[in-house]
């Protein structure tokens, strides 16, 4: 009985703590959203998740869809590192002519990636 409480306890308290992150990572994503929109800069926020279906990769997409996000269909294999991506965008301007074709939008990508590691 005692134990069935505790493990009852702890997937309260493991739930609780998973939607005070997920609260929390909204509000970043909501402050990240507004921060764009008013510099007047950016008409798309694009990222880069593991495409594996793996529980973590699930609920890590979920939470970006819940957030807005598109998920691309297409699997992108890097060649330096095992693990395969989807990209996933969210529109912030209605009717942008940005592309919306994950492959195109891997290119856009791995041009970040390219000027990050040569410190451009």
């Amino acid at each position: 009985m005692k134990l069935n409480r505790l493990i009852r306890k702890a997937f309260w308290c493991w739930g609780s703590a998973r939607f005070l992150l997920d609260i929390q990572g909204k509000n970043m994503v909501a402050r990240i959203k507004d921060w764009c929109k008013n510099t007047g800069s950016f008409e798309r926020l694009l990222i880069e998740v593991e495409a594996d279906q793996s529980p973590e990769n699930l609920a890590r997409k979920h939470f970006w869809q819940t957030s807005g996000f598109v998920l691309t269909e297409y699997i992108h294999h890097y060649i330096w590192v095992p693990e395969k991506y989807q990209a996933m965008y969210l529109d912030l301007v209605p009717d942008t002519n940005q592309p919306k074709d994950g492959k195109e939008l891997f290119k856009h990508i791995s041009n970040f990636h390219k000027d990050s590691y040569q410190g451009v």
